[in-house]
């Protein structure tokens, strides 16, 4: 609104004898202005010729500069403003001076700006703070918002300028915001994640100031025996933490290995087992074969590795195979033929073992009882009755049978007929003699 201020003095003669009547008003559109805002006077002079002279007042004190138009920024509230004009001595030689009326300015205070955050002004990428504004009539923040309170989610520096009833605006004090960057978390696995059980992996954490695993454990590396899905939540110096995407780590269970005997694991010198494993892709059997089943003849402790179709391995436990030798063989000796009503004959063997015993067989029907071995040769005694004569050998410990070598024939032979003598008598002297016979042949 434009203040204007008359004065008007009416003494004065100027050069033709005539009354010098000047005249001069102050005009401002500025009388109600902010702190540090620039007023501007300007003085209006009638019947003061074409160059009149001007001091400008405030609170009485000379200021400004012989102009019509006064210009400040330094005034202050309920300051008092005039302007005294000198008409032109060539017009008014004799004045007079004239005084305008007062303008008093009001100077209004600026507002005080304040930005209040609700928390922090450093965190973390993800969070905010909000900042609020000192009460105004209207805001204009630095990021170009119009609200009172504003959410930041950015590093910068961040201000507002307030206007208040009066129009008068004031700009806060910048505030910085710091948003620290998350920490990069990631796991890497010193080796396969899927692998057999017994077997383990190692994960370690990309580099923090601390961690966290989902198993509890806060060291930057653990060991992994067991199947299961791993991450890390890793913090760095600035507090910030962030989770790692889960690493899957599978322990395949070992396969099951076992023997399965289709017969008897103790047997005698030419006898077998079959060993058969339990299912599986490929197997390795202590002897070095590559077959589900074996067949083994020799004493030993057997044992086989299955592997299955994960490439996993376990060993069977041993099965321990007895194979007893049989007893040695030696010579059947003896036999023959005689007559008969005689004593027989004697049937033997060339040598023997202890712990053996001995069984004389006449066409595979016992004769006698079995003999022990002693470390020499064995006689069954005289045989009388006609057969072929085998000696089979048992191991009074294992039981296992060994015929010996040879055989030994008894054949009897009849004796001949008996017919009767016939003849004989007695004769003379110098006779012929007496017929003797025999009654058949």
């Amino acid at each position: 609104m434009a203040v204007f201020a008359f004065l008007l003095v009416t003494t004065g003669i100027n050069l033709r004898g005539q009354l010098c009547e000047p005249l001069v008003s102050i005009s401002t559109t500025t009388s109600n202005i902010c702190q540090g805002s620039t007023a501007v006077f300007n003085a209006t002079a009638l019947n003061a010729g074409s160059t009149p002279s001007y001091q400008w007042k405030v609170n009485g004190i000379n200021t400004g500069t012989n102009s019509n138009i006064f210009v400040s920024s330094t005034l202050n509230n309920n300051d008092i403003v005039v302007v005294e004009l000198t008409p032109d001595p060539s017009t008014c030689p004799e004045g007079p001076v004239v005084t305008s009326a007062a303008i008093t300015v009001t100077v209004n205070l600026l507002p005080a700006v304040i930005i209040t955050p609700s928390d922090p002004t450093t965190f973390c990428q993800g969070g905010s703070v909000t900042l609020a504004s000192s009460a105004g009539t209207s805001y204009l923040w630095s990021t170009g918002e119009a609200i009172q309170s504003i959410t930041i989610t950015a590093t910068g520096s961040y201000s507002v300028t307030v206007t208040d009833a009066n129009g008068c605006s004031a700009t806060s004090a910048p505030t910085v915001v710091t948003v620290n960057p998350l920490p990069i978390a990631t796991i890497t696995p010193a080796g396969p994640t899927t692998f057999c059980q017994g077997g383990s992996v190692i994960l370690t954490s990309s580099p923090a100031n601390s961690y966290l695993w989902n198993s509890g454990e806060t060291t930057q590396s653990i060991t992994v025996a067991a199947t299961g899905s791993y991450s890390v939540t890793v913090t760095d110096v600035n507090g910030c933490s962030a989770a790692s995407t889960s690493t899957d780590v599978t322990v395949n269970t070992l396969p099951i290995a076992t023997i399965t005997p289709a017969g008897p694991t103790t047997f005698c010198q030419g006898g077998s087992v079959t060993l058969t494993s339990s299912a599986g892709i490929s197997y390795l059997w202590s002897t070095g074969e590559t077959s589900q089943s074996i067949t083994v003849t020799v004493t030993g402790s057997y044992s086989v590795s299955v592997t299955d179709v994960n490439g996993c391995s376990a060993a069977s436990a041993p099965t321990p195979v007895t194979m007893h030798l049989l007893p040695a063989v030696y010579s059947v000796t003896g036999g023959g033929a005689y007559c008969n009503g005689g004593p027989g004959l004697l049937i033997g063997l060339s040598n023997s073992e202890p712990g053996v015993n001995y069984q004389l067989y006449r066409d595979a029907t016992t004769a006698g009882s079995a003999l022990a071995g002693t470390g020499a040769a064995l006689s069954f005694g005289n045989q009388t009755v006609a057969g072929t004569y085998t000696v089979v050998a048992t191991s009074a410990t294992t039981s296992c049978t060994q015929n010996m070598t040879g055989s030994a024939t008894v054949t009897i032979n009849p004796l001949p007929t008996a017919f009767n003598v016939t003849g004989g008598g007695g004769y003379c002297s110098g006779g012929t003699g007496v017929s003797v016979g025999l009654s058949g042949s």
